[in-house]
């Protein structure tokens, strides 16, 4: 499946504001990449990229609404606009389903359940360690408690390696 309208749709979206633009294209490949280099299949793999552009869709709303967007404000918000942005471009219910579901969580670590909830937060973690200049506590605590792919595990430590 082709998810450039999708792409398209969050760029205009977060229209102005580069930052959140690079972050969801970062998120978005390597979600891509590490899907592909685990195997998963079409379905799978079409799910994992979709909730990679738009997992952050939340952020803009809750700013709108609060003033502010905590990562439960983005849980809340994210997925009745990712189910409307979603619908209009066309893609399947059962998809959709999926990628709220995951949206509506992703910041909630003890509930990641299957291979593309895990990936979108591996990727996601990847450009957050990077992008908030994480230390090393927290990068050993994130390497222990979230990442299980093995493909996620070899970008972690390429990118941010072990000091042990």
């Amino acid at each position: 499946m082709r998810h450039d309208a999708l792409i398209d749709a969050m760029i205009e979206l977060f229209s102005q504001d580069a930052k959140r633009i690079n972050h969801f294209l970062k998120v978005y490949a390597f979600a891509q990449t590490i899907a592909l280099q685990e195997k998963v299949n079409a379905e799978l793999q079409d799910i994992i990229e979709a909730v990679a552009i738009c997992h952050d869709i939340g952020i803009r709303i809750s700013e709108k609404k609060y003033g502010n967007c905590t990562y439960e404000m983005q849980q809340t918000e994210g997925p009745p606009e990712a189910r409307k942005l979603l619908s209009q471009l066309c893609y399947p219910e059962k998809l959709i389903d999926r990628v709220c579901h995951i949206i509506s969580l992703h910041h909630t670590l003890d509930a990641v359940e299957g291979v593309d909830f895990r990936i979108l937060v591996e990727a996601d973690l990847l450009v957050n360690i990077d992008e908030k200049r994480a230390d090393a506590e927290r990068i050993e605590s994130m390497r222990s408690q979230a990442f299980r792919t093995k493909t996620g595990l070899r970008y972690l430590s390429a990118l941010f390696p072990s000091p042990r």
